[in-house]
């Protein structure tokens, strides 16, 4: 399937710039609201065709563009469109700043190594009070485990990332494509999905 997008979009003028296969090390829980997956109260994001997880190329190109903002990257810009600083103070007799479509392109990420003993693990939150009331009480709090879906550690995922024919053709080598590879590795070592600041969503290089 990733094949026959990446030839589909070379054939359009793209060519592939990034093509790498990244590893979780912790379990990745992404698309929580998916559609396809709606009977589960808390999701996964699916993909209904290729019966698969798959990690939305929005969401890994969201991720390294918002590392490319913290590390001032210039790829902040070429990923977004947007100048990294907004203006000081806007207004509305302020000219518009012109915004570009992105020259790269992430395509949507699919698992292409199982080393765990499945592609797919049962997780649970825990959530002890009923917030929707408007009010928590100690003494009335009910522990209510709730499952959900997770793709667990050592399932390999393919990153592909192309770019435009016509840019690279007028690219003059800065910021380095190099660079965009090591974002990349670094969002993903950084996590990506749902629960990051637990550890979810992790991922290595896979050797």
């Amino acid at each position: 399937h990733v094949d026959e997008a990446v030839k589909a979009l070379e054939e359009l003028g793209y060519q592939v710039v990034v093509n790498k296969n990244y590893l979780t090390l912790t379990p990745l829980a992404i698309g929580l609201r998916n559609p396809y997956t709606e009977p589960l109260e808390i999701a996964i994001a699916w993909d209904p065709y290729m019966n698969l997880p798959y990690i939305p190329g929005s969401s890994l190109k969201g991720a390294v563009a918002a590392l490319a903002y913290l590390r001032n990257s210039e790829w902040y810009t070429l990923l977004t469109g947007r100048a990294r600083e907004p203006p000081a103070q806007p207004s509305p007799a302020a000219p518009q700043r012109e915004q570009r479509a992105s020259p790269v392109i992430f395509l949507d990420a699919y698992p292409v190594d199982v080393l765990a003993s499945s592609l797919l693990a049962v997780d649970i939150v825990n959530p002890h009070y009923r917030e929707v009331e408007g009010r928590i009480s100690e003494p009335e709090s009910s522990p209510t485990p709730l499952s959900f879906l997770v793709v667990p550690g050592g399932v390999a995922f393919r990153i592909v990332a192309c770019a435009a024919g016509r840019w690279l053709r007028s690219y003059k080598g800065k910021p380095s494509l190099s660079e965009l590879e090591t974002l990349i590795g670094q969002a993903l070592s950084r996590g990506i999905g749902a629960k990051t600041s637990l550890g979810y969503g992790r991922f290595k290089p896979e050797h």
